[in-house]
């Protein structure tokens, strides 16, 4: 699924918060090779992974698993589909693993049916089927899974029609009202660059944002740490702005690293330290932040006066 600022402050972007790295013997697959390989198909790669950590690869759980879910557990049926998934001590069959989360939907599981659309919409090791990725959607939000309605309105972000997206955006705010941090902070993203028919309003991207931060949203941390580094929506405090990049960096967010390290390169809120700044830059593109493994390109061949260490001018775009 699908948060810019300008040059390399891009803590700003729609989408799910990215989770640390699973453990490297169990990951999800990457995209369908039919399918591109774009940010919201790595984001949605990286939010699948969070699932791994901890899938047992035993195989006497996996046959417990099994009859649970043959005996109608819905949750018996979507650790079964994460074993496959994720390729937990058996050979990864995503394909498998998503017939399982389709079971867990078909009884009554909304975090089956929801995972099942994440898996359908990206080509998550499977071919990418958007329109039964959205009818799965449609189905769990309409029984009141906050996650499944902030996901149907990001995929309804993407289209053009402004019908579809005023339902996107109350889609959000009812996802964001039910405890969904993410959905809060997809509202700030859109609240500070003014996108999809709305117009700039930078409290109200501060204070959503905030919400979604609140409500344990690592992407929504990440965004106000980076209004707090350019005082947007509030009075800037570098120092706040760079320390909460720091805590959301530790934790995988992409985009907080590669601001955290234009922060050392720059000295806002924190010494300049070009060292620090590489590291993170380094951390961000190996995170898959594309515009960071750039930056660190252009440092490590033109030195730490390179242009994408420029100070940001302003935000972007999703």
């Amino acid at each position: 699924m699908l948060l810019l600022i300008a040059a390399a402050l891009t803590a700003l972007s729609c989408g799910r918060s990215s989770p640390p790295p699973s453990p490297p013997n169990v990951a999800i697959p990457a995209a369908s090779p039919d399918d591109d390989d774009d940010a919201a198909d790595e984001r949605a790669r990286r939010g699948l992974e969070r699932m791994c950590n901890g899938v047992s690869s035993d195989s006497e759980v996996r046959t417990l698993l099994g009859k649970a879910c043959r005996a109608g557990d819905g949750e018996g049926c979507i650790k079964l589909g994460r074993v496959l998934l994720c390729g937990a001590g058996v050979e990864r069959d995503a394909k498998v693993g998503l017939s399982f989360f389709e079971k867990a939907c078909a009884l009554g599981s909304g975090l089956g049916c929801h995972t099942a659309a994440v898996v359908l919409e990206h080509g998550i090791g499977v071919p990418r089927d958007e329109k039964r990725a959205l009818a799965l959607l449609e189905q769990t939000c309409s029984r009141g899974i906050a996650m499944s309605c902030e996901g149907l309105g990001i995929m309804l972000l993407e289209r053009k029609t402004p019908a579809d997206q005023e339902r996107a955006i109350a889609l959000l705010e009812k996802a964001c009202s039910a405890g969904e941090g993410d959905a809060c902070g997809n509202l700030g993203a859109i609240a500070a660059t003014g996108l999809h028919g709305r117009e700039k309003d930078e409290a109200r991207a501060f204070a959503k944002s905030k919400q979604g931060c609140d409500l344990k949203s690592v992407t929504s941390c990440g965004q106000i740490a980076t209004m707090y580094v350019l005082g947007i929506g509030t009075p800037k405090d570098e120092a706040l702005g760079a320390s909460m990049l720091g805590a959301a960096c530790a934790v995988g967010l992409a985009n907080a690293c590669l601001n955290l390290g234009v922060c050392y390169a720059t000295g806002r809120g924190v010494p300049v330290d070009q060292s620090r700044a590489i590291e993170s830059l380094r951390r961000a593109c190996d995170l898959g932040e594309g515009s960071a493994c750039r930056v660190l390109a252009d440092s490590l061949q033109q030195g730490p006066t390179a242009p994408g260490f420029a100070a940001p001018a302003g935000l972007g775009h999703f």
